[in-house]
């Protein structure tokens, strides 16, 4: 008769998240069509690494898009 309660606590219970490593730094996000945070991490590293992809992507857009102000002689 004591496990039920001990069962019904625990699942009450929720554990904040810990860091496993120096540099690695852990946020709360809500996706897109739920209530329900999702803790996510990233290391300092995968941040940099995510920066400079994003920052590539932007780049290679505005290299494709033409330049209308020359196009059209202004």
């Amino acid at each position: 008769m004591l496990a039920l309660p001990v069962a019904a606590l625990g699942c009450a219970v929720v554990a904040e998240p810990q860091a496993s490593a120096a540099g690695t730094t852990c946020w709360k996000e809500l996706p897109t069509g739920s209530n329900l945070p999702v803790t996510k991490c990233m290391t300092e590293e995968d941040w940099q690494r995510q920066k400079d992809s994003v920052e590539a992507a932007g780049d290679a857009i505005h290299r494709a898009v033409p330049n209308k102000s020359r196009a059209s002689g202004i």
